[in-house]
């Protein structure tokens, strides 16, 4: 049986996808712990976590390095809740899809009006502004009366075309030659006048869900997320004003959520507006 081994692999094989050396990784078995480990485990004695608090704190796997050794991985408790994180995040996203498209459709026209309405009261919209929309899928609330309210206040509309699938990445076109079939079959616009995302001074963006503190949960595929991550990782940057539109039923109490997520800076449903006051850094 070959030796296992405490040695942590150097940083130069983990990969950077995932933290994890570019190995086979197998379910231990539980022998050559004797060599650095005196806890119950090794003597084949009823494992109890506080036991051994200082080895045993972690799930361990043992590696295979690829040249012929093996090495004890310890899975950090950090890992497994980043596993269960994305597993509720997943869970709740099929609520809350389900939970939307269940929406009759007399209530979604209504629900679209009324968004239009509370937008426009808001004094968010003005003559000359760079705004972001987004044209919606079936089960997404309309944005048509919010497109023609802000086309009568004298804004240029630009809408999201992507342009990397499988990265994830998309980019705000002007609204100016018309629509065409995008990705995901999501109309997309037809121009080739670019607007970088730092330029729009708002953007209206959709969502599957939201809690009262600003948090969005999207579809999963993170492209807003991206597309702004300058206001995470910058915080002291302000633009675009992001406004994320949607019916009250997507509201739940907290999100779980991931370190890539940007937060609105207000939501609206046909209900009310929700403004989100955030300190700013010093």
């Amino acid at each position: 049986m070959p030796p296992v081994y405490s040695v942590t692999a150097p940083p130069a094989v983990f990969d950077k996808r995932v933290g994890l050396p570019r190995t086979l990784i197998e379910t231990p078995r539980g022998l050559g712990l004797r060599q650095h480990c005196a806890c119950p485990l090794s003597s084949g004695k009823p494992y109890l976590p506080a036991t051994c608090p200082t080895c045993c704190s972690g799930s361990r796997a043992t590696i295979r390095t690829g040249i012929g050794g093996w090495r004890l991985f310890f899975l950090s408790a950090g890992r497994l809740t980043i596993s269960s994180n994305q597993e509720a995040r997943a869970a709740l996203r099929r609520t809350l899809r389900s939970r939307r498209r269940a929406i009759p459709k007399v209530v979604r026209t209504k629900a679209a009006r009324q968004v239009a309405r509370l937008i426009a009261a808001s004094g968010w919209l003005k003559p000359g502004l760079h705004v972001g929309l987004y044209l919606p899928m079936p089960e997404e609330l309309d944005t048509a009366p919010l497109l023609a309210l802000a086309q009568r206040r004298g804004c240029t509309i630009s809408l999201p075309r992507v342009v990397a699938r499988r990265q994830g990445r998309m980019r705000f076109y002007d609204l100016s030659y018309g629509v065409r079939r995008g990705a995901f079959g999501i109309l997309e616009p037809a121009g080739a006048t670019h607007r970088p995302s730092r330029s729009l001074d708002l953007v209206f963006v959709p969502l599957v869900g939201f809690d009262p503190q600003g948090n969005r949960m999207g579809m999963g595929r993170g492209f807003y997320d991206k597309c702004f991550s300058h206001r995470r990782l910058l915080r002291h940057w302000r633009r675009p004003l992001l406004v994320g539109v949607a019916y009250e039923v997507q509201c739940v109490p907290a999100l779980p959520l991931s370190s890539h997520d940007v937060p609105m800076d207000a939501i609206v449903t046909e209900s009310t507006v929700r403004r989100i006051s955030r300190a700013m850094p010093g």
